[in-house]
């Protein structure tokens, strides 16, 4: 925030009384008056709310602080994310020492099985975003560790449903046509993999809880230790002592608790007087209605999360298979890894803090330039794709079929990366505000009932194959991008602001609610 040294910048509300004698208001400022007062002025102080109104340098001056703030969350963020994703990638790298039934087995299970636990799990976890951030906004601290605890029921109370998956992962992998060796592997696979199940359940609650209070530094050290220890592990037991599977299945068990652990004992010995005070029966107050959200929170990102699965089962049935599969795969797996480094937490728990703290302008102008940093982000990585569309292919296969249909398809994929910028970001100010359910019910519409039907009529009516298919990928992300941006338009945020508050006003207790 851009500070005067001679003039305080401070939203000053209508009514004086509370705070005129302590903080002076110059006319010259733009305020903001919250609409509900009496009720609120006890709950937040006088804060300042206000938005640059012409391109100065005092605009420019905003925008750069502004962007620092997402930028020093939103890198340590996409740090973590690729470091804990790392641990699949050499996994599977060290299963493709075993053979190439080893290896498929592996991959299903860690990428497949673990990737939809691991999606599930996330989607839930952005309630706790929503509150977290709304309550550290609302500097009613005490609540963050509320929240910390109910996560962790809910949390696990999930994984132990989600492990009837990995118990019958073999008997459901035949139903779905797999060839009976890989599935029986898998399941085997899947089983030693439980404890990581639980490590996700357990992995999510401190990092949001941290996230939160922006605290994130010492998780990029966690995430990055336990990687070098994962590969140091790996190296040892498979390539020096000669261990099979299972020693490769705990290896990664053993990596991802120990992030856990190293996130755990950070905040219950970590410098959080305020937000983690032991653990207390107030996490059974409104569980329900944390529940709920979670739920809905869920569905929003797994409805997303297999989108992508379903037009890749599509392309399995496309003329020349193989040639389909594995183009849109390469694709696949370019897109998803770079939109890892998109600002989605970061811009969650700026929307939400400031939502909280009661700062409606300040709301929206921080989503405009976390936007805009999204964009800038999508602009470069459109001309890199552009630019290394003839050498894409050559880092996964040397067949020259795939890498005439991934030069075919690069084009698609660059404006899907500048065009789907906008995504996370929107995405991230529906989960600052408590929109899951809203955006749940978005994305359904624009992804299977359009996205999939026009993807299905471009590549098998149309004949337009693999390109058809991506074709209808991209028009069903566009829309939900155009409803998500335009809801995010026409939003009354002073209203969203106002309902943040109003959530932590009965016995600084929350009564959660999402539109």
């Amino acid at each position: 925030m851009y500070k005067s040294s001679n003039i305080p910048l401070v939203a000053v509300p209508s009514d004086l009384e509370g705070c005129q004698q302590e903080v002076p208001c110059p006319e010259n400022i733009p305020l903001v008056e919250p609409s509900d007062l009496e009720e609120c002025q006890q709950e937040v102080p006088c804060l300042e709310d206000y938005v640059p109104t012409s391109f100065s340098s005092h605009l420019g001056r905003e925008i750069w602080e502004e962007s620092k703030k997402v930028l020093s969350l939103a890198g340590p963020v996409g740090f973590n994310r690729v470091s804990v994703y790392a641990f699949g990638v050499v996994t599977q790298a060290y299963a493709g020492q075993f053979g190439t039934v080893e290896l498929a087995a592996v991959s299903m299970a860690t990428s497949t099985i673990g990737g939809i636990s691991f999606g599930l799990m996330t989607g839930m976890s952005s309630a706790q975003q929503t509150l977290s951030g709304q309550a550290f906004g609302a500097k009613k601290f005490n609540l963050l560790g509320v929240y910390l605890q109910q996560s962790f029921i809910v949390m696990n109370g999930t994984a132990l449903i989600f492990s009837l998956v990995y118990f019958f992962a073999a008997p459901l992998l035949k139903v779905l046509g797999q060839s009976e060796q890989v599935a029986d592997l898998t399941g085997q696979f899947a089983l030693w993999s439980l404890p990581q199940l639980f490590a996700y359940a357990n992995y999510f609650p401190p990092q949001k809880f941290l996230q939160s209070q922006r605290k994130v530094t010492l998780q990029v050290a966690i995430c990055a230790g336990s990687l070098a220890f994962h590969v140091f592990l790996n190296w040892l037991l498979i390539t020096k002592l000669g261990f099979g599977l299972l020693a490769l299945a705990m290896t990664l068990n053993a990596s991802w608790w120990l992030v856990v652990i190293g996130q755990f004992l950070y905040v219950v010995i970590g410098p959080f007087p305020e937000t983690w005070t032991g653990f207390s029966v107030d996490i059974f107050h409104d569980v329900w209605s944390f529940l709920k959200l979670a739920a809905s929170s869920a569905v929003m990102a797994c409805v997303d999360l297999w989108y992508y699965r379903v037009l890749a089962l599509l392309t399995g049935i496309l003329k020349n298979p193989a040639i389909a599969v594995d183009s849109f795969s390469i694709c696949l797996s370019v897109y998803e890894g770079l939109m890892m480094f998109n600002s989605r937490a970061a811009t969650s728990v700026i929307i939400s803090t400031e939502l909280g703290a009661g700062r409606p302008k300040r709301t929206l102008f921080s989503a405009c330039v976390c936007l805009g940093i999204a964009m800038l982000l999508g602009s470069i990585f459109f001309i890199c794709i552009i630019i290394a569309r003839h050498d894409i292919a050559s880092i996964f296969t040397s067949n020259a079929t795939v890498g005439h249909t991934v030069y075919e398809l690069s084009i698609f994929l660059a404006f899907t990366l500048l065009i789907n910028s906008a995504q996370p970001v929107l995405s991230g100010v529906a989960v600052g505000a408590g929109w899951q359910a809203y955006v749940a019910k978005v994305n359904i519409v624009c992804y299977y009932f359009i996205g999939v039907p026009i993807s299905a009529l471009l590549g098998f009516m149309c004949n337009l194959q693999v390109k058809g298919i991506w074709m209808g990928l991209l028009v069903g992300t566009s829309l939900q991008i155009l409803t998500l941006a335009f809801n995010t338009y026409r939003t009354d945020w002073d209203k969203e602001a106002n309902a943040a508050k109003n959530r932590f006003k009965v016995s600084g207790r929350s009564r959660l609610c999402s539109k």
